[in-house]
């Protein structure tokens, strides 16, 4: 979310600060920037149906390769 935000500043309005992974009250905030990291992505123009991920392929490290697709897309 502050990356995106560094590109577009205020495009990501909430992001939930120090989110603990050990904690799995946690989890859902996690998810939840990791959602609003990809919809900022999109409306900076990366392609949602190929360069996008979901966000389990991050928070449980599934499919990383996606991730980084994601990543350069965006740059």
């Amino acid at each position: 979310c502050n990356l995106v935000n560094k590109l577009k500043p205020g495009i990501v309005k909430r992001i939930h600060q120090e989110v603990d992974f050990t904690n799995r009250t946690h989890h859902f905030k996690a998810m939840e920037n990791i959602w609003f990291f990809l919809e900022a992505a999109v409306k900076l123009g990366v392609n949602p149906k190929q360069d996008t991920f979901v966000p389990t392929d991050l928070f449980e490290s599934k499919n990383i390769g996606k991730v980084v697709d994601c990543l350069l897309s965006l740059g």
